[in-house]
């Protein structure tokens, strides 16, 4: 009988033992899961400073390519998503590419190249002189390919560089 509650001992101390461990492990996962959740947060964070950053020079740099290039001023359509600060700092004359009727962004991409050449060639004849496309719309170059051989064979590249591409777009007279 003495082997037996000795046996029953060990048995309720080793589940006893078994019971703290579980409780630690419980307690150190939670602890590694909260840090991951802080990590996460700065790694967030971390992303978004950088991605203001890359920002902020991609501002810069097109705020001094239209001052170099553009005529103060100088009606000009720049491939924009919409961004009302990009517009700002290519200059007073800037809108958006795609348009509404109305001037604001018109909410979408071109749906080909023909559609974007004929966009284009109304706003030109209502007075637009360059179009702009930011290297943030790079992909523009291979997606609207017909688009950008159109620019090529009935515009002028004025300016290329990291920050942007700039075409002086023929007027209605020439």
């Amino acid at each position: 009988a003495g082997t037996v509650a000795t046996g029953f001992a060990s048995l309720r101390e080793a589940l006893d033992a078994a019971g703290r461990l579980s409780h630690g492990q419980e307690a150190l996962a939670r602890a590694l899961e909260d840090r991951a959740s802080a990590l996460q947060a700065e790694l967030t964070h971390a992303r978004a400073c950088v991605e203001r950053l890359r920002r902020d020079r991609q501002l810069r740099g097109m705020k001094a390519l239209a001052a170099a290039v553009l005529p103060a001023g100088a009606a000009t359509a720049v491939v924009s998503r919409g961004d009302q600060e990009l517009l700002d700092v290519v200059g007073t004359g800037a809108g958006h590419f795609p348009q509404g009727r109305r001037g604001a962004f018109a909410g979408y991409h071109p749906a080909d190249s023909a559609w974007a050449i004929g966009h284009l060639e109304s706003l030109r004849r209502k007075g637009v002189r360059y179009l702009v496309l930011p290297a943030t719309s790079y992909w523009w170059l291979d997606h609207y390919a017909d688009f950008m051989r159109h620019l090529h064979s009935q515009h002028q590249r004025v300016w290329s560089d990291q920050y942007g591409i700039v075409f002086r777009l023929r007027s209605p007279r020439e």
